[in-house]
């Protein structure tokens, strides 16, 4: 860790270097949107250089959206509920101090700090997640990092000690270079303000096999301390459980694929909830909770009852789930989850 420490004490000095004898504003490419963007969407925040190079990368598209030509807009502040996350993952030795201003004067502020180097973002709404964060006071350095942002990305783009995995296990720049590859090729394009790739998905296969989807799926045991959000559609009650069947994980916009036949849990959580009246069959359902294996590899979900929503909600009527839900959860890779129906992806 302090190798990283004077690595990134020594970025920040080199910024403040090059912002003093020069003025202006590094010119982003396309292709290095496309980089940040796909950082954005795969990468897993294992340490702390991980969760600087998001910033990184956040910082990038702020410039880039200032260009003229520029062929997004801010819909990628999307990408900062992640990264929220992952500062609370990895910064158990409390290298990362994060704060937060808001006044009727500014605009929401948020400051992450790595020891000395800073990176601020803007209108970023303040949530639980942030406000369990908070340790001290920051004051914003004054040093505008939007005019260097390619050369901070990249700098820690080539660092030694970012983790270099994705979400699913793939070699992160191996993917990065790829994908690149991919957009050169015509599999992405810019459309109404996002980057959506539309070729070479690498969809998974959606495993009909009864008997595995009867059982506990190992990679779900992997969410670690984070709620999951996943569908299910209500089958039926029993003594002490609630069965719901056809699970699938839940990728904000997108279709992904089964992978479980069903699920049960405690009925007494439910009515905690909701009437059990209120339960309509074969009608989908939005649920939230912690995995649990209660035996012979098989899987259950118990309720994530003490938090500010409801843990189970109609998906017809409640498409759109809460942000403060979408803040706490668990992050399913893209390409792994997704099915084939889904004809792009977001980026």
């Amino acid at each position: 860790m302090s190798d990283f420490k004077n690595f990134v004490e020594q970025l920040n000095e080199d910024i403040a270097d090059w912002r003093a004898s020069n003025e202006i504003k590094e010119y982003i490419e396309t292709e290095d949107v496309v980089v940040a963007l796909v950082t954005l969407n795969v990468i897993a925040y294992n340490n702390i250089a991980d969760v600087c190079l998001g910033c990184a990368a956040i910082n990038l598209l702020n410039a880039y959206v200032k260009q003229k030509d520029a062929l997004i807009d801010y819909q990628f502040k999307r990408h900062i509920v992640n990264l929220i996350k992952g500062i609370a993952d990895v910064n158990q030795e409390q290298c990362i101090t994060v704060d937060y201003h808001h006044n009727k004067l500014e605009k929401a502020l948020l400051i992450v700090s790595f020891w000395n180097l800073q990176f601020s973002f803007s209108a970023v709404r303040y949530s639980p997640q942030i406000e369990r964060l908070l340790t001290k006071s920051i004051e914003w350095d004054g040093i505008r990092k939007q005019p260097l942002a390619l050369s901070i990305f990249n700098t820690l783009y080539n660092c030694p000690f970012i983790s270099d995995k994705t979400m699913n296990g793939q070699n992160y720049r191996e993917k990065i270079e790829t994908e690149l590859e991919l957009f050169k090729s015509g599999s992405y394009v810019f459309t109404h303000n996002i980057l959506n790739k539309i070729k070479n998905v690498n969809f998974p296969s959606d495993d009909t096999d009864s008997y595995l989807k009867n059982y506990f799926r190992v990679k779900l045991a992997n969410c670690g301390k984070r709620p999951v959000i996943v569908s299910g559609r209500f089958a039926k009650i029993w003594d002490k459980h609630v069965t719901f069947t056809s699970i699938c994980p839940y990728i904000e916009g997108m279709h992904t694929i089964e992978i479980c036949d069903h699920i049960n849990i405690l009925k007494r959580d439910i009515e905690r909830v909701i009437s059990l009246s209120s339960l309509i069959p074969k009608e989908t359902y939005y649920l939230i909770g912690f995995c649990r294996e209660y035996g012979n590899g098989r899987m259950g979900i118990n309720l994530a009852i003490n938090y500010p929503f409801s843990p189970i909600m109609r998906v017809y009527t409640d498409k759109k789930l809460p942000k403060d839900a979408l803040s706490v959860a668990y992050r399913f890779p893209l390409e792994e989850y997704i099915c084939i129906k889904q004809r792009k992806i977001k980026l």
